[in-house]
């Protein structure tokens, strides 16, 4: 495929989870330096997820784009809580006025795709101390 014949910069990255997957993301932002945002659609977490998810964002300095439906309100103090503990000044919470969770909101309510990629395009802060890049870039 033509996006693998140039070079790709594996220096840094975002993960993105939707519905229950934000522990999963929060997780791989914990173990991997590069990753420099996390975009959260419809974040749900267990209860005994909340807390680890909770602890990520700010101490980390890994800014955070939470993207919220009408069918999340259940979810409005956990979103809150999230956008509360991570870098406000760079961190973002889009209440999207389409119906449905996860991704199917972006497709329907395109103010909050373009709100998604104008923030991807955005200049953030560098990781913290210790966030290394590693040194082998990958190549085809």
């Amino acid at each position: 495929p033509p996006a693998l014949r140039g070079r790709v910069d594996t220096t840094r990255y975002r993960v993105c989870g939707a519905g229950r997957a934000p522990p999963i993301a929060v997780e791989a932002a914990q173990r991997d330096p590069r990753i420099s945002g996390v975009v959260m659609l419809s974040p749900r977490a267990g209860a005994t997820d909340q807390g680890p998810t909770l602890a990520m964002p700010k101490p980390m300095s890994i800014p955070v784009w939470i993207g919220q439906a009408p069918e999340d309100f259940e979810q409005f103090e956990f979103n809150d809580a999230l956008y509360q503990d991570s870098i406000r000044s760079v961190s973002r919470v889009v209440d999207a006025k389409a119906g449905g969770t996860g991704a199917w909101p972006l497709r329907y309510a395109p103010d909050a795709l373009k709100r998604l990629t104008d923030w991807l395009k955005e200049k953030k802060p560098a990781r913290a101390k210790g966030a290394t890049p590693p040194t082998a870039r990958h190549t085809r």
